[in-house]
């Protein structure tokens, strides 16, 4: 048994992919909201949110974006919030985060 695993399942050669070679497909999609929420929670442990940041809003921020992503936000805020000496990550360093993501 093979399992393969890519990002970019339209860039594969023709060849890889024809049948016989790999009988089932899956996709994986991004995360619902629910699942958002749970990230969050799992990616802030020992991390200190302001306390205007309700979770479920945070989850409705981070809608479209994959796990790793929202890992990676999260944690880059953490590093802004520290860099700028703020005791606690606010929406501000979440928003600068995802913006220098996205660049």
């Amino acid at each position: 048994m093979v399992i393969a695993a890519t990002n970019s399942y339209k860039s594969l050669d023709a060849a890889l992919i024809r049948p016989g070679r790999f009988d089932l497909k899956y996709t994986v999609g991004n995360p619902d909201k629910n699942t958002r929420i749970q990230l969050i929670e799992m990616y802030t442990v020992g991390k200190r949110l302001k306390d205007d940041i309700k979770i479920e809003q945070l989850a409705d921020f981070f809608n479209g974006m994959s796990c790793s992503a929202i890992e990676t936000v999260l944690n880059e805020a953490s590093v802004a919030a520290m860099m700028q000496e703020k005791e606690w990550i606010d929406m501000e360093c979440i928003q600068e985060a995802k913006k220098k993501m996205n660049q």
